[in-house]
């Protein structure tokens, strides 16, 4: 046997001894993740912060706005009512004679801005249902208004039956204006889908 052999340490055999040697294992945490349906304050587990998503929407409300929603008269009267309006103002200075070229232009412009709003808006008597009620109702405010003062503004207050006509349409359509509920009374679709299923 050669020297080198006798001073090697000898080997150990895991088979022969039967005690094989242990092998290190992960640790696994065993404490469960928190869960938010469960947690209460005290249980050591954060609490999640319930926010209110409508908050920034109720800030956002002026008190002119819960004004325009508050009327006793409903979107889809008020709908229909615009489109008489709208019609109003087109024929009549075409149909009668006013002798005063602004009257007839003045009249026929918020004619045609009045058929807008009744198309536009969105409610169950719009058709293409962009602009928001509340915007409808302030812009009725200001069209309303304008007929009012226009004769004083536009000076053809000499003009006895387009005074009248103006002062009369302006002063009706914002007494309806203010008493209207500037709403969309449009069902949501989870919910039209639920009524038609029922």
């Amino acid at each position: 046997m050669s020297t080198t052999s006798k001073h090697l340490p000898p080997q150990r055999n895991e088979k022969s001894s039967g005690h094989p040697r242990p092998t290190r294992r992960p640790i696994r945490s065993t404490v469960a993740p928190p869960d938010p349906s469960t947690d209460t304050p005290g249980s050591g587990h954060p609490v999640p912060v319930q926010r209110d998503i409508n908050y920034p929407e109720r800030m956002r409300v002026s008190p002119m706005s819960h004004f325009l929603r508050s009327g006793p008269i409903s979107p889809a009267v008020h709908g229909t009512l615009d489109y008489l309006l709208a019609a109003a103002l087109i024929v009549l200075p075409l149909a009668l004679n006013f002798h005063d070229d602004a009257a007839t232009v003045i009249m026929l412009i918020l004619g045609g801005a009045a058929a807008v709003l009744a198309v536009g808006t969105n409610w169950s008597r719009g058709i293409i249902r962009v602009l928001p009620p509340i915007a409808h109702g302030v812009a009725d405010i200001g069209a309303t208004i304008a007929l009012i003062a226009a004769p004083f503004v536009f000076g053809f207050t000499d003009h006895t039956l387009a005074t009248v006509l103006y002062i009369a349409i302006g002063a009706s359509g914002l007494g309806a204006t203010l008493l209207t509920r500037f709403e969309s009374d449009l069902v949501p679709a989870p919910q039209a889908a639920q009524m038609r299923a029922a």
